[in-house]
């Protein structure tokens, strides 16, 4: 948690002299650790133009080789950043440029695109001859770490043929670092595939998938290491069963669930009895007879439903704070936001959920979206206080750590976000 009484540092654009020690011989060899003091403790803003495109397009020019790794669609740029960053030091900086310098290549000059459901193969996993070459002792976790989030879906349609697979490869190479990080994504899979939930049903809907899905255990994880978790996924990727699960899996008893009127009523209402073994108790509330039959309620009587799911459109009208006051008699534990994103303006719809996330008794916040933000950034900030109201407890807080800060911002999002 950030110490609020502590000075802010302020925040300078990177200069030439710099740009000068990063390039010298002295710290070549540890430049990502000396770029990362410059930001995070000399306040520093390096902006992608100190990224010297012209020497990227030199050294593509005079490496027909590297250029066709850039050009084929199935590389993944950040294990080509990883790479460059390594094999290049004269050249880049830290890994965040690199990526978004290939990136901004693969965009300008890949003539086709992947298909978001595309599963990788053992072809698609084309990498330069001498990549392992860079590749070290602290890269291996990272690596592994990468590989699980690009390969889940594999792993998903077919979890001990993919582990076959991985096995397989992880015989098969003679590269000492790639047989590290295959063993490494093998355990990762593996434990994901042990993970037992005796409160919940093995498998749904006649399926013969595992329930939870593989993805969607990876969400638990991550939220069991977090606590809060803002999970981001298209729709259908199955973010309703991992907040579910993920918060059962935290010992919440009592969950407020606040979401759009018609997920309300089409998605929250029938999905939540269908997980469980044995159905909790469901409090739906819809409009101002609900209201009334909220307020009426003994206390005893509220506490006893496992989930009290409600609609934006009453909370944010004149009854709103009505509602909020009744909501709160609750003593939620945890609280789940659907369509976080709708929580991106200071109005009364967002003062008065945020309120309801930081009631005394919620231990734990889960935020669920397709589209976290889109144009702007200080949309991100509302969400930034629902899963952090401490360290930022007004939109201002967020905008002072983060608005000229890329890499604060950059290092944030990745804190929060649970992605597909």
């Amino acid at each position: 948690m950030t110490d609020q009484s502590a000075p802010i540092r302020p925040l300078r654009r990177a200069g030439p002299e710099d740009r000068a020690i990063l390039m010298g011989a002295q710290v070549r060899t540890n430049r990502e650790h000396y770029y990362r003091f410059l930001v995070e403790k000399m306040g520093c803003v390096f902006l992608p133009e100190n990224v010297d495109e012209e020497a990227f397009e030199s050294l593509l020019s005079r490496n027909a080789d590297l250029r066709s790794y850039l050009d084929d669609p199935d590389t993944d740029p950040w294990l080509i950043a990883k790479y460059l960053l390594a094999k290049f030091p004269q050249i880049f900086i830290a890994i965040e440029q690199v990526y978004n310098i290939t990136v901004d290549y693969k965009i300008r000059r890949c003539k086709r695109t992947v298909a978001p459901d595309r599963e990788r193969t053992e072809k698609d996993a084309t990498l330069p001859p001498d990549f392992w070459k860079y590749v070290s002792d602290d890269d291996v976790p990272i690596m592994a770490s990468h590989r699980l989030r690009t390969d889940v879906r594999a792993f998903n349609a077919d979890p001990d043929g993919y582990l076959a697979h991985l096995r397989g490869q992880s015989a098969a190479t003679a590269e000492d670092k790639e047989r590290q990080v295959l063993d490494r994504l093998v355990a990762l899979f593996a434990s994901l595939g042990a993970m037992a939930f005796p409160a919940f049903h093995a498998h749904i809907n006649g399926s013969d998938r595992p329930f939870p899905s593989m993805h969607v255990r990876m969400w638990i994880q991550q939220m069991k290491e977090r606590g809060n978790a803002l999970i981001c996924g298209d729709v259908g990727t199955q973010k309703t069963s991992a907040a579910i699960v993920g918060l059962h899996e935290l010992g919440v008893r009592r969950t407020l669930v606040t979401s759009r009127s018609y997920a309300r009523n089409n998605v929250w209402e029938g999905e939540v009895p269908v997980y469980y073994r044995d159905a909790p108790d469901v409090l739906v509330l819809k409009g101002a007879k609900d209201l009334r039959r909220l307020q009426a309620m003994p206390d005893a009587e509220l506490r006893s439903y496992a989930y009290v799911v409600m609609g934006y459109g009453d909370i944010q009208h004149k009854n709103g704070d009505a509602w909020t006051e009744a909501l709160a008699r609750y003593e939620p534990e945890g609280i789940i936001v659907d369509e976080a994103h709708a929580i991106n303006h200071e109005n009364g719809r967002s003062r008065r959920v945020i309120a309801l996330a930081r009631l005394p008794s919620v231990r734990h916040r889960v935020l669920l979206s397709a589209t976290p933000f889109e144009n702007n950034p200080d949309e991100m900030a509302f969400l930034a206080m629902l899963l952090r109201p401490d360290e930022f407890p007004s939109p201002e807080a967020f905008r002072r750590q983060c608005q000229n800060n890329p890499r604060s911002f950059y290092v944030l999002v990745q804190e929060l976000m649970c992605e597909y």
